[in-house]
């Protein structure tokens, strides 16, 4: 779908993303899913107005608006990859819902996802989604 990597006439999904010293993958042998890192750099400006919807919802522990950008833009990111539309979706029109347990609910043109958000140990940020709500992802770093 769109221009997603995919395996010819396989069972498996993936998907990829990698920023900094990170690189992310994730497969799934039962529904089509997207991810996305991003190791914040230093900038003086963020680009709040294209990623920012006016009734996203964050976590609370999300305390700085950074924090709130990168988590947006991820979460967002995620979906995006998830149909293989990438940065061709606007993310200012993408809503974001806060559920329990750093998940979400995302929201556009009439769909609806599920992704799940969590800061890296250095400060990186990293989310998955999909079509139907999604465990705790098990993160190895290698």
């Amino acid at each position: 779908v769109g221009d997603k990597p995919f395996i010819p006439g396989g069972r498996c999904h993936f998907t990829l993303s990698h920023s900094g010293n990170w690189i992310a993958m994730m497969p799934s042998l039962s529904s089509q899913v997207g991810i996305d890192v991003e190791q914040p750099k230093p900038v003086k400006e963020l680009p709040f107005k294209l990623v920012s919807h006016p009734e996203d919802s964050f976590h609370p522990m999300l305390e700085t608006a950074d924090q709130q950008f990168y988590a947006g833009w991820t979460v967002k990111e995620a979906i995006s990859k998830w149909d293989g539309r990438g940065l061709d979706r606007p993310f200012n029109e993408i809503r974001l819902e806060a559920l329990p347990e750093n998940a979400y609910r995302g929201y556009h043109e009439g769909k609806a996802w599920y992704a799940r958000h969590a800061m890296l140990s250095d400060g990186a940020h990293l989310a998955y989604a999909s079509e139907s709500p999604l465990k705790p992802l098990h993160i190895l770093v290698a």
